[in-house]
């Protein structure tokens, strides 16, 4: 990749928070733009800098991740690839940002290298991000291998 991805990570745990940029500065193509405590923080830091990717939880104070995501796509002249890193995300709220175009869902704690991987790849076609959602597979390999199955058919 000859361009950075621009970042920014929203999450109210401050641990979380540095640990994602620990883990997103050690990776050559990211650049980390911001980190935002609460959600209206993150609407600020993503109008202002508008970045490639957003990392942001669901459970947040003053604006949730869906609030954020809605107010993105509302008001932003850019609206970045959207990733949700959650402790608890409940059926209704994971269909809801698969509505909202979320590129994928992962649940704290995460392995770091499935969020980079994921990044990198950036935009999957629809039928490989339904699946992976659909039965909520962690491993991109088990994925494919059912998507090739089903198109053998």
């Amino acid at each position: 990749m000859d361009k950075n991805i621009n970042i920014v990570i929203a999450d109210d745990n401050k641990n979380f928070l540095d640990c994602m940029e620990k883990i997103l500065k050690n990776v050559d193509e990211f650049e980390l733009l911001g980190k935002a405590k609460d959600g209206e923080e993150a609407i600020n830091l993503i109008e202002k800098l508008e970045p490639d990717v957003l990392i942001t939880d669901i459970d947040m104070p003053k604006y949730n991740g869906i609030e954020v995501i809605k107010k993105i796509k509302e008001h932003s002249v850019k609206t970045p690839n959207i990733y949700i890193v959650s402790g608890g995300i409940n059926e209704k709220e994971r269909i809801e940002v698969v509505k909202l175009g979320v590129k994928r869902i992962f649940n704290k704690p995460i392995d770091p290298k499935l969020i980079i991987e994921e990044i990198k790849n950036g935009f999957v076609n629809e039928e490989y991000v339904m699946m992976r959602n659909m039965y909520k597979i962690e491993d991109n390999n088990i994925v494919m291998r059912i998507i090739n199955k089903i198109l053998k058919k």
